[in-house]
């Protein structure tokens, strides 16, 4: 059973899609609040990174974020020690 997300996101579209190389997802919010299972904050990108174990884990920021906000949260992500993520999008087929 999947938990539901600790808030609501609305990814980025891609026109494909890959397979996933981890499960752990770290959720950020369109105002740059980082989530995970119940932790939020730096707790929850540690955590994150556990759950990944070796694989880069995924992302799944809104797609309403500001480039700079993004831009922010990658930089907070590199100095807590994540090399590689996975950038979560819904796949338009229209694209």
């Amino acid at each position: 059973i999947t938990p539901p997300p600790p808030f609501e996101t609305e990814p980025p579209t891609a026109s494909r899609g890959a397979d996933p190389q981890s499960e752990a997802v770290l959720h950020i919010s369109v105002e740059g609040q980082f989530a995970f299972a119940d932790a939020h904050g730096d707790p929850a990108i540690a955590e994150a990174r556990a759950a990944a174990g070796e694989a880069p884990f995924r992302v799944r920021a809104d797609g309403g974020m500001e480039a700079a906000m993004l831009a922010a949260a990658l930089k907070r992500l590199s100095a807590a020690g994540v090399e590689r993520i996975e950038l979560v999008t819904v796949v338009d087929p229209a694209r």
